[in-house]
């Protein structure tokens, strides 16, 4: 548990990946925050692309991202691809939004998010390890 929190302290320095956690239904979580988001759609800030790294590509996967507003719309895109991998809308009162990304081959990813109080896209690598 002192790793992950280390790594994650490290993580803030670098700005370029994100650590999952385990959850209750055994998917790795990871979390973006609002500060990351908000820096990205303002480009005040850094908003280096993120990379999700995974231990095999069978892995339960789950990118969280914040809620944006009343109304939260998030599409995610893929490399080379016309149509959308997934898209989520939550209220407020089922925020936060989320997608599954088990299964999905390695490669770049963005999502872009439109709602009243964040918006913009980010970027992310999804990565298997030892691949």
């Amino acid at each position: 548990m002192i790793r992950l929190y280390l790594l994650a302290f490290l993580s803030l320095f670098t700005g370029s990946t994100v650590f999952g956690q385990t959850n209750a239904d055994n998917k790795i979580e990871f979390t973006v925050d609002r500060e990351y988001w908000e820096a990205c759609e303002t480009g005040l800030g850094d908003c280096a692309p993120l990379t999700l790294r995974r231990d095999s590509k069978q892995d339960s996967v789950l990118l969280v991202m914040p809620c944006g507003g009343t109304t939260t719309t998030v599409v995610l895109s893929g490399p080379g691809l016309e149509k959308p991998i997934q898209k989520v809308t939550v209220s407020s009162n089922d925020c936060p939004p989320s997608f599954d990304l088990t299964g999905l081959p390695d490669g770049k990813y963005e999502a872009y998010m439109k709602a009243c109080g964040l918006g913009g896209g980010i970027s992310f690598y999804l990565k298997t390890k030892n691949e």
